[in-house]
């Protein structure tokens, strides 16, 4: 998945007059390319999965950009 074309519309809305966005919401597995630099808004993906198991993912620590939060949806137990 890239989640590029999602930033760039959201930067496109956010350069029209009338719209703010405050953040990005994005339910999703997190696994695929991201912008290369940070938006000037929060980003926060909803992760089917805990956060034990967020941060134990590999993949989740190495490869998806510190300005992401990353939020589990799921509880342990």
């Amino acid at each position: 998945t890239s989640f590029e074309p999602v930033f760039r519309r959201v930067e496109e809305l956010q350069n029209q007059e009338d719209k703010t966005i405050d953040c990005l919401i994005y339910l999703t597995d997190a696994y695929g390319t991201y912008p290369e630099r940070m938006p000037d808004y929060p980003g926060f993906f909803i992760l089917p999965m805990t956060a034990e198991e967020i941060e134990k993912d590999s993949f989740l620590r190495e490869k998806v950009p510190g300005w992401i939060q990353k939020v589990g949806l799921e509880e342990n137990g």
